[in-house]
């Protein structure tokens, strides 16, 4: 297989890692995250599974979008099962309904200090 001529090879770069500038550089990028999440403020929610049996359960809803939301528990949800969410909007309660379309556990330090498995739910009705 021939290499393309126009495409430039890679060559290992030698760096003088403490090169003041260099220094200076990576001091400014030392509190910088690389972070996926919107600034959606995290929210401490009840949830029923199968959405209306047993007793409501804790949980944190960490984002909302038009299609789906995310909650982050402390424990595994299997794929298809179904949640009502509610959460505090102000003085009365919300309600979110979805079906778990995706999970995996938490990558984060802090997130699996608050319980290490998130949960992508696909946003539905009651209706069952």
């Amino acid at each position: 297989m021939s290499r393309d001529k126009d495409f430039p090879s890679q060559r290992p770069v030698k760096t003088d890692w403490s090169d003041p500038e260099l220094q200076a550089l990576l001091k400014k990028t030392e509190q910088w995250q690389i972070d996926q999440r919107r600034n959606f403020a995290a929210e401490e929610v009840q949830i029923l599974l199968r959405w209306d049996a047993g007793m409501p359960i804790a949980a944190r809803l960490v984002d909302v979008h038009d299609e789906f939301f995310v909650l982050q528990t402390s424990f595994p949800l299997p794929v298809g099962e179904h949640v009502r969410v509610d959460r505090r909007i102000g003085d009365q309660v919300g309600v979110l309904w979805g079906e778990v379309i995706q999970g995996r556990a938490g990558m984060r330090v802090e997130d699996r200090g608050r319980g290490g498995h998130f949960f992508w739910l696909r946003r539905g009705t009651a209706s069952k």
